[in-house]
């Protein structure tokens, strides 16, 4: 007898190649929906909702299946022009790949950036406007793709070639994955931090990078970009307080502090507005040296929107 797997009640639309089977209160799967069929909503909410299940044989004809769909689904939003569309897409895929990102999930990321950035004539629309939308995801999802935005209108400002961009894209799109291997309770906490929590959150970059090296292949010194972002020049950051950091490291780092002063609201910090948020990094400059100088007037002027960039 076959083993199965849960199918998740958010994907259960997307597969129409895979069958899917109910479990019956004996304890026996029964075919629910058969091969080249959909799911019927209708019927599903008749049905009460059940879980669903498939074979264990199965699961890498849905992973794949799966990974179509959603990419699919964001080309077309793309290529229709709807921002919040595109940006729902792609948080609806960071959460698809960040549920279980041992797995092979992680492998839809790089095909998702091809899309964003292949099919557009005019990025920079794109990661104008993009970052402003609210789409309601997850805190580290929605995050994830806004640092991931900021990160491509920099590339996009200092004209980087079209694989560098995309490299760094990515790592600034998984910066946080480690943190999908800490407690929920530790990473959805809207509360300050203990010592003890900080100690145990400051893991997630080697984690991050750990799980970056193990299933796909990226550059070193992009990947060192995961592993880096919380690093400081004046030795204040984590996990190793390292002095010397690389670009990717300090770019992404950077761009991660924004965009957390600005879209993420805790009990012990409002957020801010940009221009406030901006002055924040800047003061840490100044008075600590702890981001790249160059970096930073770099970025303020990449918000602006100009750009000589090419696809």
């Amino acid at each position: 007898m076959s083993d199965f797997i849960q199918i998740r009640k958010s994907q259960i639309y997307y597969y129409e190649k895979t069958p899917l089977y109910t479990k019956t209160d004996k304890g026996d799967f029964v075919l629910y929906k058969a091969s080249h069929l959909k799911v019927d909503p209708k019927r599903f909410a008749a049905d009460g909702s059940p879980l669903l299940f498939t074979p264990i044989e199965a699961q890498e004809l849905a992973s794949k299946e799966l990974r179509a769909q959603l990419t699919n689904a964001l080309l077309k939003n793309v290529r229709g022009g709807d921002l919040k569309a595109v940006k729902s897409g792609m948080c609806n895929i960071v959460d698809e790949a960040f549920q279980d990102p041992l797995d092979d999930n992680l492998q839809i990321l790089p095909d998702s950036l091809d899309i964003m950035f292949e099919g557009y004539l005019n990025i920079i629309q794109l990661i104008r406007e993009i970052n402003e939308i609210r789409v309601g995801g997850s805190n580290l999802v929605e995050h994830s793709v806004n640092t991931m935005v900021l990160v491509i209108n920099y590339c996009v400002y200092d004209s980087f070639s079209v694989k560098d961009a995309k490299d760094i894209s990515l790592a600034a799109l998984l910066h946080d994955v480690g943190l999908t291997k800490l407690p929920k309770s530790l990473i959805e906490t809207n509360t300050k931090l203990s010592d003890a929590q900080f100690i145990e959150y400051q893991k997630h970059p080697k984690i991050g990078y750990d799980m970056v090296l193990e299933k796909m292949e990226m550059p070193a010194a992009m990947s060192m970009g995961i592993l880096e972002h919380h690093e400081r020049f004046d030795g204040s950051g984590y996990p190793k307080g390292a002095t010397k950091i690389s670009f990717a490291g300090s770019l992404i780092g950077m761009l991660d502090s924004f965009e957390s002063l600005t879209n993420t609201e805790k009990q012990h910090r409002k957020r801010k507005k940009p221009f406030n948020a901006l002055k924040i990094v800047q003061d840490e400059i100044l008075k600590f040296g702890r981001h790249d100088k160059t970096v930073f007037m770099k970025f303020c002027l990449s918000l602006k929107g100009k750009s000589n960039f090419t696809l």
